[in-house]
Parts: C-alpha cells; structure tokens; sequence
C-alpha cells in the first residue's frame, strides 16, 4: 500500500515542469479553477493498494466510493491469430497476455458495485464490442443512465496491410443516477468522447 499527499504531489510536478497553475490546467484538459482547488488540499491522502479487486471489494464499507474507474479484460485473446509476418521484417508481436483470457461475468460486479458507491459517485468501466452487450445487461436496469464514452487515440498502432479501420476507437461505459456529481462547467466539456494519444515508453 502506497500513501501520496495528492495536492502536494500534484504542486510538485507542475512545479518540475515549469508551468502556472492555468497552463498545467489547460495541458490535462482541466477547469483552471477546479485544479486550484485540488492542488490546494495538500493534506488529502491516497491510498494504492495492489491486491485482487474481487476479494478487497467485500471489505470496503458501504456508499463510500465516489468513482469507480476499471479496465477489467476484454477477452480478445481468443480471436488473436498469433504474430504478424511481414516481408523482410521481423514479425510483430500480437500476443495477448494471459490475464485477457480469464472471463469476468458482469453480473457478478453490480452486488458490490451498487453497494460501494456513493449515491453521488460514477462508474466508468473500459470494454470491448464484444463485452458490451454483456454489460448493457447487467447494469442498464441498475442504474438511471447508462451511457457510453468513446476515446478516440490520435496516434493507434498502425495497420500495416491497410486492409481494415485503424483500432483508434475504445468504449468506455458510463453509469450514474440521479444527483450524481457532475464537474463539468461548459457545454463544450460535455462532449461524449476525448481525444488523446496512446501514453508510450
């Protein structure tokens, strides 16, 4: 486990890159005015802890949780055809991790997921158009909105026999009820996808 002051990590790093408090704000796509905010509570605790989600779930109290960010498997791993020949290249590697290969049922997810969250909180939960189906039903009736959120990534991984769309394009499922939190302060931040690269190495 992994305790971080919040507010002072964040000051620290906008400091390390040499920007104001609006230019580091504008740089994450962020309210100038909400960053303030959070880079003032310097006193604010985050706790990382590295263990299965499943189990750590059944001990968190109840209506104590206002988001819920998860990117569970998209089991893909199935429809992989192994690596990619090329001529005169060596071939790109296409295979998927083991863990993609273990099935997460949804309904397993709403008990603990309806349990822990703040009446105000949010879930956002990253899937594949194969799981969305699986997550519509699991979780449209238990929830007043579900919708889905799309990023677009500007800089996806290339096809190299152009042969099909560019994988630029991951869902993102979007639930809340009524009187959930909402930070959003213009119409122009309500849009229902972003638009950011691929972090890399």
């Amino acid at each position: 486990m992994i305790r971080k002051k919040l507010g002072q990590r964040i000051k620290e790093k906008r400091l390390q890159l040499g920007l104001s408090q609006e230019k580091f704000a504008l740089s994450i796509n962020m309210d100038r005015t909400y960053f303030a905010s959070i880079e003032k509570r310097i006193n604010i605790l985050f706790k990382l802890i590295n263990d299965d989600c499943f189990n750590l779930m059944k001990t968190i109290p109840d209506n104590c949780i206002d988001l819920i960010l998860t990117d569970p498997p998209y089991n893909i791993a199935q429809y992989s055809t192994g690596n990619i020949f090329l001529p005169k290249r060596k071939p790109i590697n296409n295979d998927i991790a083991n863990w993609d290969k273990n099935s997460i049922n949804p309904h397993n997810l709403v008990y603990d997921f309806k349990r822990i969250l703040k009446p105000t909180g949010n879930i956002f939960i990253f899937t594949g158009y194969n799981k969305l189906g699986q997550w519509h039903e699991a979780f449209d009736k238990e929830f007043d909105t579900f919708q889905i959120f799309i990023w677009h990534k500007t800089n996806p991984p290339p096809k190299i026999y152009k042969n099909g769309f560019l994988n630029s394009c991951e869902l993102i499922v979007c639930l809340w009820n009524k009187g959930h939190t909402w930070n959003f302060s213009t119409q122009k931040e309500m849009h229902n996808f972003f638009e950011v690269p691929i972090l890399r190495d």
